[in-house]
């Protein structure tokens, strides 16, 4: 169980340990029940349990998908520089050393930093976009919210819906066309009642902005991801990631898309395909604006005369960037701009485990 999930169950476990102990309501005819004593968050106990209630009942007459096991990954196009290795090697200027690129999960990268420290001045660039796995592609389908200021939940859906077919594809099952997609009022309901019960980002100024985030992501750890067939898939937990461009590509080149925010100035809405897109300052941008921020999802990295820079995913619909073949929803931004450390969803519980003893080992 992951740090978010320990908490959410201990404050649960306290929620009702405080409503058994409280003495029981008496009420007459002649005068109302005695109210209940409210939660930080606005709900009292019996309205939680009810809609607690009501959401897992209604989830049980769902098909519920457990976490298939992976098998060994059969390279499909990956990235299109990984047809030639010496694209990606190079030598150090200072110690010598010849580096050559390292192997991950969906595309080769080169080493972008020497073991006596010198930093590579090489380029490189891949997508998930533009990848096949197992002759299947990670991204599913671009999403438009519209006018609805969800940035974030449209954004977490896609991340969503990217591990899930990354988690497919690994098991060698055969995607159905952009499925699975994820049932956007319901994700938005559950994370309703995890902001709602459990008192995070209760101003309601704040409702769909990056505060929103753990909500999210608390409520898929309880609920799990409802998709529109319906079905429940089970997410084993989720982590951040450190904003160090090296950490993110290597996070990103193992197939995970990341969930992060950018501030989206006025040439955001006009990028074009093949552009780099870099934010104005935030305190500029701030002066007169309440919510500033954009849920983005990351999906690839690479390096163009010295700027390092992220593939992201956006949540505007195909007419965003869009390119001479039709296709949109993509983008390139600055890799200092991003605002938010990632957050990615872990595959299997087994990867749970490996994390918790990775952070063992750091502390002590």
């Amino acid at each position: 169980m992951g740090r978010q999930s320990r908490k959410l169950a201990k404050r649960r476990a306290d929620a009702e340990a405080e409503a058994a102990a409280a003495p029981p309501a008496t009420s007459t005819s002649h005068s109302p029940p005695a109210k209940k004593r409210k939660l930080s968050s606005g709900l009292n106990n019996w309205e939680a349990e009810k809609l607690f209630g009501e959401i897992t009942s209604e989830l049980k007459n769902y098909p519920h998908v457990s976490q298939p096991l992976p098998r060994r990954l059969k390279i499909g196009t990956r990235s299109l520089k990984d047809k030639d290795p010496s694209l990606l090697t190079w030598t150090c200027n200072k110690c010598r050393r010849i580096n050559y690129p390292r192997r991950y999960l969906v595309t080769d990268l080169p080493v972008i930093q020497c073991e006596c420290g010198e930093e590579a001045d090489i380029e490189f660039d891949f997508s998930m976009a533009n990848i096949e796995v197992n002759g299947e592609c990670p991204i599913g389908n671009v999403k438009n919210q519209r006018k609805e200021p969800k940035c974030t939940v449209y954004s977490t859906a896609s991340n969503i819906e990217a591990t899930l077919r990354m988690r497919q594809i690994l098991s060698g099952e055969k995607l159905e066309d952009n499925k699975p997609v994820i049932n956007i009022s319901q994700l938005v309901a559950h994370c309703e009642f995890v902001r709602l019960n459990y008192g995070i980002n209760k101003d309601p100024e704040d409702q769909w902005n990056y505060k929103t985030i753990p909500s999210l992501f608390i409520a898929l750890g309880i609920f799990g991801a409802v998709t529109e067939e319906p079905s429940v898939h089970e997410l084993a937990d989720y982590v951040t990631v450190n904003k160090n461009f090296y950490d993110i590509c290597r996070v990103l080149a193992d197939g995970h898309p990341l969930t992060t925010g950018i501030v989206p100035g006025k040439k955001f809405r006009h990028l074009k395909p093949g552009q780099i897109y870099k934010a104005p300052k935030k305190e500029k941008f701030t002066a007169n604006k309440k919510d500033t921020g954009h849920a983005i999802l990351l999906i690839g990295a690479g390096r163009r005369r010295k700027t390092n820079y992220y593939h992201f995913l956006n949540s505007w619909g195909e007419n965003f960037c869009l390119t001479d073949d039709g296709k949109g929803g993509f983008g390139m931004v600055r890799a200092s701009d991003i605002t938010l450390r990632p957050l990615k969803f872990i595959r299997y519980k087994e990867e749970v485990v490996h994390h918790q003893s990775l952070a063992s080992t750091k502390a002590h």
